[in-house]
C-alpha cells in the first residue's frame, strides 16, 4: 500500500537508511522483518532532498513539517537557498530533532522482504552482495 503521508505521524521499530542517491535527492528510509502484527515492511521516500541530518540506524520517532527558521542555524549558507523551495521535515528521535530538507515525502506498507523493489522507487535495485563482486 502507497499513500502520502499524513503529519505528524509516529513510528515504532527500528529503521535505518537503505538508500541515499545524492544526484537524484532520493532518501529512503526502511524498517522490515516487522513482527508487531501490521505490515512486514515500511518505508517512507524523500525526494528532491537537499540537505539531511539522521542517524544511520534509529528507533521510534516522529515526523512533522517545520518551520525553515527551526532549521537555518544548521546548515551551511550554500543551502540556505534552496530551503526555500522545499519542506523541512524535522524527524525526533529520543527526544532529539533531526532534520530532512526535500521536496516530499511518502508512505509504503507493505510485507515484501527488506531487498524486495520499493514501490516508492521501482526504478531503483537495493542489493547486497557478499561475494566481492
Amino acid at each position: 500500500m502507497t499513500d502520502t503521508l499524513d503529519l505528524p505521524a509516529r513510528f515504532n521499530g527500528l529503521f535505518g537508511i537503505a538508500l541515499f542517491h545524492q544526484h537524484h535527492g532520493v532518501l529512503l528510509l526502511r524498517s522490515a522483518d516487522r513482527d508487531d502484527g501490521g505490515p512486514k515492511r515500511i518505508e517512507l521516500a524523500f525526494r528532491g532532498v537537499v540537505w539531511m541530518s539522521l542517524p544511520s540506524w534509529f528507533g521510534d520517532f516522529t515526523i512533522e513539517q517545520a518551520l525553515a527558521d527551526e532549521v537555518i542555524p544548521y546548515i551551511p549558507p550554500s543551502h540556505r537557498g534552496k530551503v526555500e523551495s522545499r519542506k523541512v521535515f524535522r524527524v525526533d528521535i529520543d527526544r532529539t530533532p533531526h532534520y530532512v530538507i526535500a521536496g516530499s515525502v511518502a508512505l509504503s506498507r507493505d510485507d515484501a522482504s527488506y531487498f524486495d523493489s520499493s514501490p516508492l522507487l521501482p526504478e531503483l535495485e537495493i542489493n547486497l552482495r557478499f561475494d566481492g563482486e
